[in-house]
Parts: structure tokens; sequence; C-alpha cells
């Protein structure tokens, strides 16, 4: 009867280990189709379901943190993504995804991302980097955007216990859409990388930005402030 019982046991474990297998395979799916369509926002999340399904075998975990990274990229969330770059070639130095990435982190230091600072311990990274960043985003709101924009706080910053700040020009055109900015001071890079990677976001009343001196420009501080 006992080993009935133990024989029973070890098929449902089977069987749940197959059916964890057969969802991570299909949430890897869904993230390289949302990827390949530009939604890179459900793109991160299926990328992020994969690699908690279950413990996932090297060439999974390569294939869900390349996707992320590059729908981090597309995000113009550049450090992250430089991170997750740098985690592949750490971590990943002999699969496909790692070449990739080397490519990938060459075009990011070519647009003034820095990709030599310290990274944190490769097993924290993907752990900090699949939380829920709820906390860890900067929420800007004033009377002459359309609608608030969110900023994620850098996660390099967190790591280094950094607090700072960007001040920046930002011009629009006519229809409210943004056409030129100037950063103005910027306390650290990291910090200048994220502001860049949601000038995307901003959106403006064009009512509003009439008002200004000059017309259609403002200037805004953004204040990065760790969350104790």
């Amino acid at each position: 009867m006992m080993s009935r019982l133990l024989t029973l046991a070890s098929l449902v474990v089977a069987f749940s280990l197959s059916c964890w297998g057969m969802a991570q395979q299909g949430a890897l799916l869904q993230a390289e189709e949302a990827l390949q369509r530009g939604d890179f926002h459900e793109a991160v999340e299926k990328a992020d379901l994969a690699l908690r399904f279950k413990t996932p075998t090297s060439i999974v975990e390569g294939q869900a943190v390349f996707i992320k990274a590059e729908a981090l990229q597309g995000l113009g969330r550049y450090e992250e993504a430089s991170l997750l770059y740098r985690y592949l070639v750490a971590v990943h130095g002999r699969s496909p995804y790692a070449f990739q990435a080397l490519v990938r982190i060459d075009e990011l230091s070519a647009r003034g991302v820095d990709t030599e600072r310290k990274m944190p311990p490769a097993a924290e990274l993907l752990d900090r980097l699949s939380e829920t960043q709820a906390e860890r985003t900067l929420v800007v709101d004033r009377p002459w955007l359309r609608d608030p924009v969110e900023i994620f706080y850098p996660f390099q910053a967190e790591f280094e216990g950094l607090e700072g700040s960007v001040l920046i020009e930002l011009r629009s055109d006519a229809e409210g859409e943004l056409s030129s900015y100037t950063i103005l001071n910027a306390t650290d890079s990291v910090f200048e990388d994220a502001a860049i990677g949601a000038l995307s976001q901003f959106r403006f009343v064009p009512e509003e930005m009439a008002k200004s001196n000059p017309p259609n420009t403002r200037t805004i501080e953004l204040d990065f402030q760790l969350i104790e």
C-alpha cells in the first residue's frame, strides 16, 4: 500500500513539473511575441513569469533574461537593460545570448550609458529586477502635462545607495509633443539616463505650455530620493 502511495505521489509530482514546464515555455513564447510586436511592458511581464514558474534551465534563463533586457531597452530603461546584458555575459558566457548581449552593450555604451559600473551580485540582480517597482517610481505630475509620467528609480543607484536630481528643459511643438530637450544639470549619469529614458512619455497641454516664458518651454527638476 505504501509503495502504491509513493508511486502515485511521484506521478503527481512528475505531472506537476511537466505542467510547469509547459507553462514556462508558454510564457517564453508570449514574451517573444510581445517583444516582436513592440508591446514591451507585456514582454517584461511574461519574461518574469517564465523565470518564476520553476527553476529555469540555463537555456531558458538565458532566453528569458535576453527578452526582458531587450524589452527594457525598448522602454528606454537603458540602465536596467545594461545590467541584464552584463548578467548574461557574466553568467551565460557560452550561450548565443551572451554574444548578442555584447552587441547590445556596445550599442548602449555608444548612447552614453555607463556599462562599466560595479554590478550587484548576480543572484541578487535577477531577484531585485523581478520585484514590483511601484515603490521605486518617481511620479511627475504638472498642470502642463497631459498625464502623469512615471520614471523608475535606477536600480544601479539604489544598489549604490545614491540619491540625486536632474534639471531638464523641455520644449514642445504646437500639438503638445516633445520637440527637444536640454539636460541642464545631473548629479550622476545614472539619473540622467533614467530621465532621458522616460522622455517618450512626456505629452503636454498646448494651452498651458503657451503661457510659459519663453513659450512652449518648461524647466523641471526631477528629484530621486530613496524610500526607507
